[in-house]
Protein backbone atom coordinates (compact mmCIF):
# COMPACT_ATOMS: atom_id res chain seq x y z
CA UNK A 1 0.00 0.00 0.00
CA UNK A 2 1.28 3.75 -1.04
CA UNK A 3 -0.62 5.85 2.04
CA UNK A 4 -2.55 6.91 -0.47
CA UNK A 5 -6.08 6.87 -1.02
CA UNK A 6 -7.96 5.87 -4.61
CA UNK A 7 -11.23 8.48 -4.95
CA UNK A 8 -12.74 8.84 -8.26
CA UNK A 9 -10.18 6.89 -9.67
CA UNK A 10 -7.49 9.53 -8.45
CA UNK A 11 -4.68 8.44 -5.87
CA UNK A 12 -5.49 11.37 -3.02
CA UNK A 13 -3.19 11.93 0.07
CA UNK A 14 -4.51 10.75 2.87
CA UNK A 15 -4.38 14.01 5.43
CA UNK A 16 -6.16 15.66 2.65
CA UNK A 17 -9.13 13.20 2.21
CA UNK A 18 -9.25 12.94 5.91
CA UNK A 19 -9.30 16.92 6.28
CA UNK A 20 -12.38 16.15 3.65
CA UNK A 21 -14.27 14.12 5.87
CA UNK A 22 -13.66 15.79 8.83
CA UNK A 23 -15.13 19.31 7.01
CA UNK A 24 -17.96 16.97 5.70
CA UNK A 25 -18.85 15.71 9.26
CA UNK A 26 -18.45 19.15 10.59
CA UNK A 27 -20.78 20.12 7.75
CA UNK A 28 -23.56 17.26 8.79
CA UNK A 29 -23.19 17.81 12.53
CA UNK A 30 -24.02 21.65 11.98
CA UNK A 31 -27.31 20.37 9.87
CA UNK A 32 -28.32 18.24 12.57
CA UNK A 33 -27.98 20.90 14.64
CA UNK A 34 -29.89 23.21 13.16
CA UNK A 35 -32.49 20.56 12.20
CA UNK A 36 -32.92 19.61 16.07
CA UNK A 37 -33.15 23.37 17.10
CA UNK A 38 -35.63 23.28 14.91
CA UNK A 39 -37.49 20.38 15.80
CA UNK A 40 -37.60 22.01 19.87
CA UNK A 41 -39.10 25.04 18.57
CA UNK A 42 -41.97 23.05 16.73
CA UNK A 43 -42.43 21.40 20.09
CA UNK A 44 -42.56 24.12 22.07
CA UNK A 45 -45.04 25.82 19.69
CA UNK A 46 -47.71 22.47 19.90
CA UNK A 47 -46.80 22.39 23.85
CA UNK A 48 -48.00 26.21 24.07
CA UNK A 49 -50.89 25.48 22.02
CA UNK A 50 -51.28 22.66 24.26
CA UNK A 51 -51.70 24.22 26.98
CA UNK A 52 -53.64 26.82 25.82
CA UNK A 53 -56.15 24.70 24.93
CA UNK A 54 -55.89 22.25 27.85
CA UNK A 55 -58.50 24.45 30.22
CA UNK A 56 -61.17 24.55 26.96
CA UNK A 57 -60.66 20.85 26.85
CA UNK A 58 -61.75 19.89 30.38
CA UNK A 59 -64.05 22.23 30.45
CA UNK A 60 -66.37 20.21 27.43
Amino acid sequence: MNGFIIKDGKAADPKLAWKTYAEELERETEALVEALASERQARDALEARLARLTPRLVAC
